[in-house]
């Protein structure tokens, strides 16, 4: 049995493990567009800023480990450096297209994978034909690279974007000593992920304001970032191919040494547009329950072709919460649907479905601690759903390194279900959030909550824990 798989990502590699540890009757054929496989891109930032500095740690796995280990042996064949040019579902292949050689070439396939991911949502005036020397994504090993290179002789950085990349690489640029602007065309940080309370959060802890209220030490203060709200570029100012500044709607000029785009993602299925796949709206994938594409109208008047799957953040991703189509490129979701489709491919006649994802996602920003699961208060009408917020303390304030922790909870004003929470704190204190997430997947009525039976030790929590405190808020 032959199975084609379209990248090697988390998602592609997830697949492609799983396949070949229980079927020794498979031949698994991968192709990859670059030299490697297996990236932790979400590691980038933190290569950037010297939490580790072998870049070989970037990625997880390499073809070596899988060529040196007998379960894998013989079983996956990699094809590096190629682009696969188009798929023909009704004969059962893909065309593909050699980098290094230039030759096309077809291959037949019993199952395909598409597995592409996604590419930098890059727009005027950035998207210029040829690259500016120190204009970078934050995207691929080769960014990780290059960006740290750069950033050694760089003082002046602008980041375009206030969300999970742009503020985490606001993060290792302020730890490097660098002058940091954001440039945010919203009128706050994380818009699409927390609400207004959380974004106040965030821009006080990345612009220094929650320092206020603080003592001073006689420690060297800390850089801090400036945020730019309501604020796009207009203008590249250039200089042998460099940026030299940027130029908003605003009028204002900023002075950079280097500028990094964090600007969101874009599924990347261009390749595809002429198979009737079924596509949201930013182009992403629909996929059903075990992880098959959906199409519009096939030949063969079928909703999909039952041996073509695709997942990760190249597809939408069910939300169990609200019962909608999402697209979430986050890295856990690809690595939970990898594992069903794989057992799918192997198992058609007992597949397993998808039960969706809530979303689970954390951050840090400079010492401020972030996360979240199930939806946001302003995800659905205010007639179905009710929200509380409260501020407390992570460990009992007589300990010095007591310190505040936020915590807002989402509910159905009928039914009290709990839908969604969002958490802010330090010292890991909003590792909490899985308790949340938890209580969410099985439907916990949110009043429930101050009856968990939760741990306390003074180094470690409160007697009475913030989900406690929440929960008896609520009427």
């Amino acid at each position: 049995m032959k199975i084609v798989i379209i990248g090697a990502g988390a998602m592609g590699m997830g697949v492609a493990s799983k396949l070949a540890r229980e079927n020794n009757n498979l031949k698994i054929h991968v192709f990859q567009e670059h030299n490697y496989i297996s990236l932790g891109a979400c590691g980038i930032p933190y290569f950037i800023g010297n939490d580790f500095r072998n870049k070989t740690l970037l990625n997880a796995r390499t073809t070596k480990d899988f060529n040196n280990e007998k379960l894998y042996q013989s079983k996956i064949k990699f094809h590096l450096n190629h682009i696969v040019k188009n798929i023909n579902p009704e004969k059962n292949e893909i065309t593909y297209h050699n980098k290094k050689n230039n030759h096309r070439k077809k291959i037949k396939y019993q199952s395909l994978v598409i597995a592409t991911g996604a590419k930098p949502n890059i727009f005027p005036p950035f998207n210029q034909k040829t690259q500016p020397k120190n204009l970078f994504n934050v995207m691929t090993k080769e960014d990780a690279i290059n960006i740290k290179k750069m950033i050694k002789n760089a003082q002046k950085i602008a980041i375009i974007g206030g969300s999970f990349i742009g503020l985490e690489m606001a993060e290792t640029c302020l730890k490097l000593k660098k002058d940091v602007t954001i440039i945010e065309i919203k009128d706050r940080l994380m818009a699409n992920v927390f609400d207004s309370e959380f974004s106040q959060l965030i821009y006080d802890e990345i612009t220094g304001k929650n320092l206020n209220n603080q003592k001073p030490t006689k420690r060297k203060p800390e850089k801090h970032a400036e945020v730019l709200f309501n604020t796009a570029v207009e203008k590249l100012n250039l200089k042998d191919q460099f940026i030299v500044s940027l130029k908003t709607n605003k009028g204002k000029i900023i002075d950079c040494d280097l500028v990094l785009l964090a600007t969101g993602f874009l599924p990347n299925t261009e390749f595809l547009s002429k198979n009737n796949i079924k596509f949201a709206k930013n182009k992403a994938i629909v996929i059903n329950q075990y992880g098959q594409v959906l199409f519009d109208k096939p030949k063969n008047n079928l909703d999909n072709y039952d041996n073509i799957f695709s997942g990760g953040d190249c597809a939408t991703i069910f939300n169990q919460t609200n019962q909608t189509i999402n697209y979430l490129p986050l890295a856990t979701s690809a690595n939970k649907i990898a594992r069903i489709i794989a057992h799918n491919i192997i198992n058609q006649n007992n597949k397993t479905s998808w039960p969706g994802t809530l979303g689970s996602s954390v951050v840090r920003i400079k010492n401020l601690e972030i996360a979240r699961t199930g939806i946001k208060d302003d995800t659905w009408t205010k007639e179905k759903i009710n929200s509380v917020f409260v501020k407390s303390n992570d460990i009992p304030s007589y300990f010095k390194t007591s310190k505040a922790i936020y915590l807002k909870l989402s509910y159905d004003k009928t039914t009290y279900q709990l839908l969604g929470a969002q958490m802010a704190g330090y010292n890991k204190a909003v590792l909490r959030i899985d308790a949340l997430a938890t209580a969410i997947w099985n439907k916990m009525d949110v009043r429930d909550l101050q009856n968990l039976d939760l741990v306390y030790a003074p180094p470690f929590a409160t007697t009475s824990d913030i989900i406690h405190i929440a929960a008896r808020k609520i009427k």
